[in-house]
């Protein structure tokens, strides 16, 4: 053989070896393509992040994120993932795409001015704004007639999210006198009410029992009992000796 002739043979079995090493290179990138793609991996939970930050957490784990729509939300501030799919701890394939929402801020509306209003008012326009009716505290308000809005807290005209509860200060009326109240036993019942409507207290339940030691007529029971606090207005409860 001539040394142009084993020149040509080593160039192609030298051009064959390369051809083939290259192929092995390609087929184990292609490989590894396929098996990346093919695997499953859980996907992450992407709420309250920036879709950029997002983006970084699923990038190592060859998935891609998709902004798909944008809504109001109280949890998180505008520009941070709501909601995804598929879900959090979800398994998906290597080169998925997450979907995901992405909050626009607060869904915030102004608490109406309800002073004045009655809780049942109060219930309705509250529902019509979004908002729920919470609790209430009664206090005396001799300015405000009973069973109406002192105050809401939050305040009116305060920006909150909506449906939160609103909680309420309702008026008791004016606050009324307290009296120690006196011992009526043992007094004839006609001075006793005569006593009592003096004083602006209504005689409420009147009761006739026998007892033979005290004259007819004479208290010999009250409720509330004496030295007891009570409210002006309040009823007066007695006790009648009779035959």
């Amino acid at each position: 053989m001539t040394r142009r002739r084993l020149r040509a043979v080593a160039i192609l079995i030298g051009g064959a070896l390369g051809a083939f090493l290259i192929g092995i290179v390609a087929l184990n990138l292609l490989m590894g393509l396929l098996i990346s793609h093919g695997d499953e991996v859980e996907v992450p939970d992407l709420a309250g992040l920036t879709p950029r930050d997002a983006s970084a957490r699923l990038d190592p784990l060859g998935l891609e994120i998709a902004v798909k729509n944008e809504r109001p939300s109280n949890l998180f501030p505008a520009g941070r993932i709501v909601s995804q799919h598929p879900k959090p701890l979800g398994r998906v394939k290597g080169g998925r795409r997450i979907e995901v929402i992405l909050s626009t801020g607060l869904d915030a509306a102004v608490v109406p001015a309800l002073e004045g209003s009655t809780m049942r008012e109060a219930g309705f326009r509250l529902l019509a704004e979004g908002f729920a009716a919470g609790d209430s505290i009664r206090v005396p308000s001799s300015d405000v007639a009973a069973d109406r809005i002192l105050a809401t807290a939050p305040p009116h005209g305060a920006r909150v999210a909506r449906g939160q509860r609103i909680e309420f200060l309702v008026s008791a009326g004016p606050r009324r006198e307290a009296f120690v109240m006196p011992d009526l036993t043992g007094l004839r019942y006609e001075d006793v009410a005569t006593l009592l409507e003096d004083a602006g207290f209504p005689i409420g339940e009147v009761r006739e029992e026998k007892d033979r030691r005290v004259r007819n007529g004479t208290v010999v029971d009250q409720r509330p009992l004496p030295g007891s606090r009570i409210l002006a207005g309040e009823p007066i409860n007695l006790v009648v000796a009779g035959r």
